[in-house]
């Protein structure tokens, strides 16, 4: 990786981890590990296209950001996982009663899903842009 701002948007992401790390477990937090898996994603897709790409979209959409990646680089996800972080980002910031997932505030089981598909995410993204990357004690 040759772009400081790509270690930057990957040090962010970094923060992100911390937090769902941290937070993990909690059956009071599930939103907020929701909403943290997203912008880890998030992040991590940005540093891609800062590192390879031309210009940054300004969008907080997965699906899109995901788009413009695999223009990029080689990255295969499950759609759908991306799909699920979209639809509780906003939502993950408001009352329950506003949606988040059809069924209400996620369970521990969802903050689980979304923590193990964010951090795969990351360490995919990590093992191209930093090779020898080291997650630290906060690395999952």
């Amino acid at each position: 990786m040759a772009k400081e701002i790509s270690r930057q948007w990957l040090e962010k992401a970094r923060e992100d981890l911390a937090v769902i790390n941290k937070m993990s477990g909690d059956e009071y937090l599930t939103n907020a590990v929701a909403f943290h898996c997203q912008q880890l994603v998030e992040k991590s897709f940005k540093a891609v296209i800062e590192e390879y790409g031309d210009k940054l979209l300004k969008t907080h959409n997965l699906e899109t950001l995901y788009n413009e990646v695999t223009k990029l680089i080689s990255l295969d996800l499950d759609p759908a996982g991306l799909e699920l972080l979209d639809s509780v980002y906003i939502e993950a910031r408001y009352p329950v009663a506003l949606g988040l997932l059809p069924y209400g505030k996620p369970t521990l089981k969802d903050a689980s899903s979304f923590s193990e598909f964010a951090k795969s995410v990351f360490c995919k993204v990590c093992d191209i842009l930093e090779p020898t990357h080291n997650l630290g004690k906060d690395g999952g």
